[in-house]
């Protein structure tokens, strides 16, 4: 808030501290983001598009090709990317000072990453849903989520400095 008044930028409101942690989740500020906003303006949104911050590498394409997808068919809509050699059956647990396998299949599964099936996991850029499905299932993600795919490198999401200095590199050499 600072930062948005020292260079003359409007801020309109701020969430309550309760909503401003480290271990806040993101659906709790949704929900009451869309609960003040809906009733400040009088009606109630059909969807909300969640984009965040943490991943600067999204394209407007992107946006707009998960906005397409988002049907009759679907409630909601996720960007992923394909975790190639993070594999889970690569994975494993502590127990211990022993690790098992995370996914148990009974041996210790050494193929190429290249043979394993593929498997995909939420990137973090796009999330486009329901506005129903937050106000009345507390949920981003309904049962019935379509997917849009996206590379490696536009889905590096900051989490830490290794991300960022990944994303740095990226944005000065393309």
């Amino acid at each position: 808030a600072d930062v948005c008044k020292k260079f003359g930028y409007p801020i309109d409101s701020l969430r309550p501290e309760h909503l401003a942690g480290d271990d806040v989740q993101t659906l709790d500020v949704l929900s009451y983001e869309i609960k003040k906003k809906e009733k400040d303006m009088g009606f109630q949104y059909d969807y909300v598009l969640l984009l965040q911050p943490t991943c600067p590498l999204r394209k407007a394409d992107h946006i707009k090709n998960c906005i397409e997808l988002l049907d009759d068919k679907f409630d909601s809509i996720v960007s992923i990317k394909n975790v190639e050699g993070d594999h889970p059956f690569r994975m494993k647990r502590i127990a211990g000072d022993r690790i098992f396998n995370y996914i148990d299949q009974g041996f210790e599964d050494m193929r190429p990453r290249q043979k394993l099936p593929p498997v995909y996991i939420r990137n973090g850029a796009i999330y486009l849903t329901k506005a129903e499905l937050i106000r009345t299932n507390s949920t981003l993600v309904g049962d019935n989520c379509g997917f849009y795919e996206m590379n490696n490198s536009d889905s590096i999401n900051i989490d830490n400095l290794s991300d960022f200095y990944s994303a740095e590199f990226i944005i000065k050499n393309s």
